[in-house]
């Protein structure tokens, strides 16, 4: 009997001692499934992070080239008021003189820079949706590109020879 007893004492003790290891285990997988999850949400905040970031980034770049482009927009405007001001100014003083009859005064000489616009301005013909600009000048031949008023893009390149008063499109 006491040979049972001590089989059944012992018995019990050993489950006892396999019951605190198996609650054991199971508390560190239950640890490193919290740590695991807490890793995951981590890394989904940083991954959102940066998407906030990238899309800020992305969202001032588009404010810095749209700024850029209405900058050159105005340039460009303001490029051709100043060829409009000038040429309404020509238009005047060349009225101005033909209204004077008998005038000691000449109309003062338009310069090659005007010509050479003048010249281009007449071989396009009338068009309120483009502007000239200068882009080379050697001598007194210009290269004089056409320009939309909308996109800036070039429409066409002619090259002025303000001595012969002719003008050839590239």
């Amino acid at each position: 009997m006491v040979n049972k007893k001590v089989v059944i004492i012992c018995s019990i003790i050993a489950v006892l001692i396999v019951a605190g290891i198996v609650a054991i285990q199971i508390k560190k997988w239950q640890e490193e499934e919290n740590r695991q999850e807490e890793t995951t949400l981590a890394n989904t905040n940083l991954l959102s992070n940066q998407n906030s970031v990238e899309n800020e980034i992305k969202e001032e770049n588009i404010i810095e080239e749209n700024t850029a482009q209405n900058e050159n927009t105005t340039t460009n405007e303001v490029v051709q008021n100043q060829t409009q001001t000038q040429n309404q100014s020509q238009t005047q003083s060349q009225t101005q003189v033909q209204g004077q009859e008998e005038s000691t005064e000449e109309a003062p000489e338009e310069n090659n820079d005007d010509k050479a616009l003048r010249i281009v301005e007449e071989e396009w013909g009338e068009d309120d949706t483009v502007y000239y600009t200068i882009d080379n000048q050697s001598n007194n031949i210009y290269n004089i590109s056409v320009r939309s008023k909308s996109t800036t893009a070039t429409l066409a390149e002619y090259e002025v020879d303000v001595s012969k008063g002719t003008a050839e499109i590239k």
